[in-house]
């Protein structure tokens, strides 16, 4: 019994690692066609530091402020890791999308100056706390 439960989390914890694309958002700056279009996506990008997860869903959005609206999401509330495969279907239309990641949204209250919201690598060593 131990051994069925511990295959079927393994088998659930890589189908959901192999379901998410994480993507650096500055990357998803490549959909615009005019040097002008990128670096305001660049320079957006970089003040809203959204996070990664979130991005590869967010490169679905088709409309350009849809897309900005969908980065957005992250600095106002955390998503279920888990449940985030959901709303990444590409038949999703932007707003349907929108309204998927906002249902399964977990409002989050904002961080101490300072702290980052950045998901990290589990081989990641834990940044130090100051006292």
């Amino acid at each position: 019994m131990k051994l069925w439960l511990l295959a079927s989390l393994v088998i659930l914890s890589q189908s959901v690692a192999n379901a998410l694309d994480p993507r650096n958002p500055v990357t998803l700056c490549e959909r615009f066609i005019s040097l002008e279009d990128k670096k305001f996506c660049e320079q957006k990008v970089l003040e809203m530091q959204p996070d990664w997860y979130l991005a590869g869903i967010c490169e679905h959005q088709y409309e350009d402020q849809s897309f900005y609206d969908c980065l957005s999401l992250s600095n106002k509330s955390d998503f279920p890791l888990a449940k985030l495969p959901v709303c990444e279907s590409p038949s999703l239309a932007d707003e349907e999308r929108m309204n998927c990641l906002k249902g399964i949204a977990v409002v989050s209250k904002p961080l101490p100056r300072g702290r980052s919201k950045e998901r990290l690598p589990a081989a990641a060593k834990p940044k130090p706390i100051a006292p």
